[in-house]
């Protein structure tokens, strides 16, 4: 691998890790909203989290209210994920009949031929074998 595709690769990672990164902090902000962090208070920062931790609190009274609340704000998140993990996985699948299993058919197939290539042990040979390792 050159090093020219050595950088292409390394950018089209950085894009996909920065696609996947805004589409966690957009659904993190979604969650923060439905928990009750108000305003600009979801602009995840240090000097903000008490202020964050404070919404949070004020909003869900009690660990019940909480909990539930939780469970609403993260359904669709829970779903995507889901839905997401659902696709990679068929999509493994095909790759894998797709590359792996020719590959593997003609390990088989090769596999096949050259066991019926070996000669069986004769019989007779194997007796004797066997009688004088018996006789020891």
């Amino acid at each position: 691998m050159s090093f020219n595709q050595l950088n292409a690769k390394r950018h089209e990672f950085e894009k996909n890790v920065k696609k996947g990164l805004q589409a966690f902090s957009t659904e993190g902000k979604k969650v923060l909203r439905d928990l009750g962090v108000r305003g600009d208070a979801y602009k995840l920062n240090y000097s903000n989290i008490q202020e964050i931790f404070a919404d949070i609190k004020h909003f869900n009274q009690t660990p019940k209210a909480f909990i539930k609340n939780l469970d609403y704000a993260t359904y669709e998140a829970r779903q995507q994920f889901n839905w997401n993990k659902n696709m990679l996985l068929a999509y493994a699948r095909q790759q894998i009949d797709q590359q792996v299993g020719p590959k593997f058919d003609t390990y088989k197939g090769r596999l096949r031929d050259q066991v019926t290539k070996i000669k069986p042990f004769p019989f007779k040979k194997r007796e004797r074998i066997k009688q004088a390792n018996t006789s020891n």
